[in-house]
């Protein structure tokens, strides 16, 4: 089978994956501007709820009253309202022929004019690119199953790429990028992309911008690759990995000099290496961060002195599941962090029926039944928690909670959802599925309370979807005013009053504007057949809009 080693496939490396000038891209546009151990976990005592539960007497007037938390904190840093979405593409001819996705920012916070303007540069770059590459993926498996055949070829070629933001605040917006392309041969590649922007000005933040002694950092990422992979030094030895790593910094050859492909976080730099950049394919790829608390000389203080102690950030995970390194008791030395999916003998490869939430090699297993996973490192105070997203059939999300120490790991709970530009661990939002008068999408904003659990700030999701439903019967409700509270009075709406959904609690009601002015509360559950205020649901409405 022939390996297709190109000029596009070139191009897709250096220009997708290890962060191209973004001057070069606006010109481009035409733009002007261990130990093994198991760990013995005591369980959080309180019982498993959804984010809107409560632990005292609910009141429809003070929802927040019920809420046994402190006042919340506020953040010193001003976070970014930003995400990730995937765009996806495949091609299918009897077979599978190529598969792919990639990446795409999502930015919301419109006070940065420069950075909205150099996002939507390296998008609209980043977008092409990508696309380009995956046509090309197309065509070339196109002619190689028309040479070979079914049986001979081994597809289905692929261009698999996630993004991770690992850094998102009014100083920094960095992303990270794990991409694992085949097209053809014996096995797999797997390469990494950063980009770094300056959020005052959208400009590129570089290297010799955050690191000011470059003297020293051949040698600490080293010591920082020995320590995480033993194994690097075994089959090399420290010497050779120093001398692989130098040529980073002062090249023998400046026409071929290697570059850092890196991405700024909370607490320090993150250095990503592909396959064969440093190492046999046997090895397979390496990540190590070097922390601003243990090696303060190497970096520009600037970057880390106005770092507050309430972020949120996606790990990135690989073949062996996610992983991270991080300081999480200020030791000077980091813990390593990894969850992994325990794969399912009775349901295939594709589903787990637990996943092991590892700390320095202590391992805590949790019985979570899935066919995705999501990762995230939240910190809140002072301290740390993994927040690990689910997903199954249907869609439907829901996550558990976890307090990480150097040596232990701490379940506290479940929550039903999933997350909305999770950057903030005092502000972000919980989104999920809700199923009562019709099915759609609804957000509640949240802040990590004091047990590490996400608590609602208002008590109340608010409906994301623009949907009406038009009565057929007359239905008397309570009405309630613009912040979601009851009046104490109520109101009968006549037949064709047109009700569109504005909040819900997720489990008992959904407070409505209606076409007649008001707002009012319309009282249902999940139960089947539904009912409102007391009234068979689906006689009292045009139709109500339920997914499978």
């Amino acid at each position: 089978m022939k390996r297709r080693m190109l000029f596009s496939v070139a191009l897709v490396v250096v220009l997708l994956l290890s962060g191209c000038n973004l001057q070069g891209i606006r010109e481009l546009l035409g733009s002007e501007n261990g130990n093994g151990q198991q760990v013995v976990v005591e369980e959080n005592d309180s019982e498993e709820m959804s984010v809107n539960d409560t632990t005292d007497a609910e009141t429809d007037s003070q929802p927040e009253d019920s809420v046994s938390e402190p006042e919340v904190p506020e953040s010193s840093l001003q976070y970014l309202d930003v995400t990730t979405y995937t765009e996806y593409d495949g091609y299918y001819d009897q077979v599978s022929l190529m598969s792919g996705h990639y990446g795409v920012l999502q930015l919301n916070s419109t006070e940065y004019p420069a950075l909205t303007e150099a996002v939507d540069a390296y998008n609209a770059y980043h977008s092409e690119s990508a696309q380009q590459y995956l046509d090309d993926l197309e065509n070339w498996a196109i002619q190689d199953y028309a040479e070979y055949g079914e049986e001979m070829f081994i597809g289905a070629y692929s261009y698999e790429e996630d993004m991770y933001i690992t850094r998102a605040d009014s100083q920094v917006l960095s992303i990270a990028m794990s991409c694992q392309d085949y097209a053809g041969g014996a096995h797999g590649m797997t390469y990494y992309g950063a980009e770094n922007f300056d959020t005052q000005t959208g400009e590129d933040i570089f290297l010799e911008d955050v690191i000011t002694d470059f003297g020293k950092l051949p040698e600490i990422i080293t010591d920082e690759l020995c320590a995480k992979y033993p194994h690097m030094e075994e089959n090399y030895g420290k010497e050779m990995i120093l001398s692989y790593l130098t040529e980073y910094v002062t090249p023998s050859n400046p026409d071929f000099a290697p570059q850092f492909t890196w991405s700024l976080g909370y607490e320090g730099v993150t250095f990503y290496f592909s396959c064969y950049e440093i190492a046999a394919y046997a090895d397979g790829v390496q990540v190590v961060t070097v922390s601003y608390d243990q090696y303060p000389q190497l970096f520009n203080a600037s970057y880390f002195n106005q770092v507050d102690d309430y972020y949120a950030v996606q790990l990135m995970r690989d073949w062996a599941g996610t992983n991270a390194d991080i300081d999480l008791d200020g030791d000077g030395v980091n813990d390593y962090i990894q969850v992994s999916r325990n794969y399912s003998t009775e349901y295939g490869v594709d589903y787990s029926e637990s996943f092991d939430v590892s700390v320095n090699g202590n391992t805590y297993t949790h019985e979570f039944y899935c066919y995705d996973l999501e990762t995230y490192l939240v910190k809140s105070d002072s301290d740390y928690y993994l927040y690990v997203k689910r997903r199954v059939e249907n869609d439907y999300e829901s996550f558990c909670v976890f307090k990480i120490t150097g040596n232990s790991v701490e379940y506290m709970g479940e929550c039903d959802g999933g997350f909305t530009s999770f950057t903030n661990s005092l502000d972000f939002g919980i989104v999920k599925r809700v199923d009562l008068l019709s099915t759609y999408s609804a957000v509640a904003r949240c802040y990590v309370g004091t047990d590490g659990m996400p608590v609602e700030k208002s008590g109340a999701y608010m409906v994301e979807n623009e949907m009406l439903i038009t009565s057929t019967v007359d239905i008397t409700a309570d009405l309630v005013d613009e912040e979601g509270l009851l009046t104490g009075e109520s109101n009968t709406f006549p037949a064709g009053t047109e009700f569109k959904f504005i909040s819900t609690d997720g489990e008992t009601y959904v407070d409505m504007k209606t076409s007649e002015g008001p707002m009012c509360r319309l009282y249902t559950t999940y139960e089947w057949p539904p009912t409102v205020n007391g009234l068979d649901a689906q006689d009292s409405f045009v139709m109500l809009w339920y997914a499978g």
